[in-house]
């Protein structure tokens, strides 16, 4: 298995906040879809904001736990354009990072030629119960996310293909959803220190 990969997801057309009732709502449309459990512990150089370097630097770094699978991944903005990488880890890993240690492998690597790479510290975690399913040529994803006592719902489309935006408006129409780009996860748990 090639560890050292970008992520291959398609592009994200939009991800919204949608209230509890929009989401149950929504939820009945997904029936024949499975329900994956996952949990995000987000890391970062300092516990304050204002000294966190992958924050100012506007980068992310996560563990992901989903069943016996663990992972991190390293997600950065550069201008508009995101870039995501993936690297699937031990359970012995997840310990070494929990330790502030970011384990060996292309991760640690780009942190380094980032100037990024340091004692990393748990700031928040995230428990997320999301279903996807095929949708206008895309992938619609529902999302139910909880952090500290918070719990929030959002709905996402992705797509290989360009979308119009007058096709994406289109889309939010068709599924009764409205509103600007919601927050992303890593922004709530700083939110919620």
């Amino acid at each position: 298995m090639n560890t050292e990969k970008k992520y291959g997801k398609p592009q994200l057309s939009f991800k919204i906040d949608i209230v509890y009732s929009k989401y149950e709502s929504l939820l009945r449309g997904f029936k024949k879809s499975e329900m994956k459990e996952m949990l995000y512990l987000y890391f970062d150089t300092d516990l304050l904001p204002e000294k966190a370097k992958l924050l100012k630097a506007d980068a992310r770094l996560r563990a992901r736990i989903r069943g016996g699978r663990y992972s991190i991944e390293l997600k950065f903005r550069h201008g508009n354009q995101f870039e995501d990488y993936y690297q699937p880890i031990t359970l012995l890993e997840l310990g070494l990072i929990l330790q502030g240690l970011v384990p060996i492998g292309h991760i640690r690597s780009k942190l380094l030629s980032l100037a990024l790479l340091d004692k990393m510290f748990l700031i928040g975690t995230a428990q997320t119960s999301r279903v996807k399913k095929f949708y206008e040529k895309g992938i619609l994803v529902l999302d139910k996310t909880t952090n500290a006592d918070q719990t929030y719902f959002q709905i996402e489309y992705r797509s290989e293909q360009n979308i119009s935006p007058n096709k994406i408006e289109s889309i939010k129409d068709e599924l009764g959803i409205y509103g600007d780009d919601s927050n992303n996860k890593l922004k709530r748990v700083w939110q919620a220190r």
